[in-house]
């Protein structure tokens, strides 16, 4: 068996190779192998930084006092507050207005400018003299502005050394 096995195998090996040549046979394309793929790069999303918020907005501290409550003097706390509120400052967003009113009491004058100084507020009006004489006293050797109004004569008070030029941190108007 094994004699005949091996001529014959021999025999079909030729009859495929030549009917393989053969014209018209069917021809067997090699396999083939597609080229690789390669992914296309994979591009990480665009990184977004947090939104940054600006800085808050300073909100500026004015302490205003006056001797006694008085209409008079009661406008014109009310002024300085309303020309503020003209000029783009609102109180509790950019400007805190602290107010104080020593009813007549030097005492009570002097702790209040005292109170304020120790603050170190960025404005401090004085409505009346009493109230601004307290005020330059407590604040002097300090760079707190202290804007004075309704004092009769500043000159005389010591809040300023003429009716022509201001103190070094002191300047006002007069009630005449």
């Amino acid at each position: 068996m094994k004699k005949i096995f091996i001529p014959l195998m021999t025999v079909a090996v030729v009859a495929a190779l030549l009917l393989g040549c053969m014209p018209g046979a069917p021809v067997t394309p090699p396999p083939v192998t597609p080229p690789p793929v390669t992914p296309p790069p994979v591009t990480p999303p665009p990184v977004t930084p947090p939104p940054v918020e600006p800085p808050p907005e300073k909100v500026y501290k004015v302490c205003i006092t006056q001797i006694a409550t008085h209409p008079d003097l009661d406008s014109n706390r009310q002024g300085i507050m309303d020309a503020m509120a003209e000029e783009g400052f609102i109180e509790g967003e950019n400007i805190d207005f602290i107010i104080r009113t020593a009813e007549g009491d030097m005492t009570v004058a002097a702790s209040i400018a005292d109170f304020f100084v120790s603050i170190k507020p960025d404005l401090i009006h004085a409505i009346t003299t009493p109230s601004a004489q307290t005020l330059v006293a407590a604040a002097e050797g300090t760079d707190i502005p202290i804007i004075f109004s309704s004092v009769t004569d500043p000159v005389a008070a010591g809040l300023v050394p003429s009716w022509t030029e201001a103190a070094p941190q002191v300047t006002g108007v007069a009630d005449w």
